[in-house]
């Protein structure tokens, strides 16, 4: 018996009402677990109809010292200078606004250690909505999805936030069957 394939939504249906877009976000962090801190954030935010209206990244002075540099490439010293979450969180915040946020891993990974950064800031009130976790099941690495949708994840950039986030990006526009549409968009 033949297996039946579902067709991908298209971006618009994956959207709830009144959504102005997608903000597709990466994170790459002083670790794994949930207490890690962010060193460098990347999005690039999309119309309804999954056309880029904007890219954006930044590096971001995590408070401790960086473990895991052999993994991502940001050291110390290259965030020496960079802002901390709270000099940047109200720019963040307003990129995030309306959009449904879409992650790899977002309720596993990206969404609990986004808003335990946000949870950390006076004056901010932020629900990331229900979003779109590319994510599927079984897990696999970023480099799965991208390869089946015929987008190379480049060595050069793969665990660079702005990198894995164009790649995913690619991956959304081509359209990925196993998504589930989200049922809130990013509130502040």
């Amino acid at each position: 018996m033949p297996v039946e394939v579902s067709a991908p939504l298209a971006l618009p249906d994956l959207l709830p009402e009144a959504a102005r877009g997608f903000a597709v976000l990466d994170l790459e962090t002083t670790g794994t677990g949930r207490s890690c801190r962010i060193v460098e954030i990347a999005l690039v935010r999309l119309d309804p109809r999954g056309r880029i209206t904007e890219e954006w990244e930044t590096l971001v002075h995590p408070g401790m010292l960086i473990p895991n540099a052999h993994i991502h490439g940001i050291d110390d010293e290259l965030v020496a200078g960079a802002p901390s979450f709270e000099e940047i969180v109200g720019i963040l915040a307003a990129k995030l606004h309306e959009h449904v946020l879409v992650a790899h891993n977002l309720r596993g990974f990206d969404g609990p250690i986004l808003e335990a950064h946000f949870a950390e800031v006076d004056g901010i009130d932020l629900s990331l909505g229900s979003g779109v976790d590319t994510m599927p099941k079984p897990r696999v690495k970023l480099v799965d999805p991208c390869a089946r949708h015929g987008v190379e994840l480049d060595p050069g950039v793969a665990h660079t936030a702005l990198g894995d986030t164009r790649a995913l990006t690619r991956a959304l526009q081509s359209g990925m069957a196993h998504l589930e549409p989200a049922g809130s968009a990013v509130a502040v």
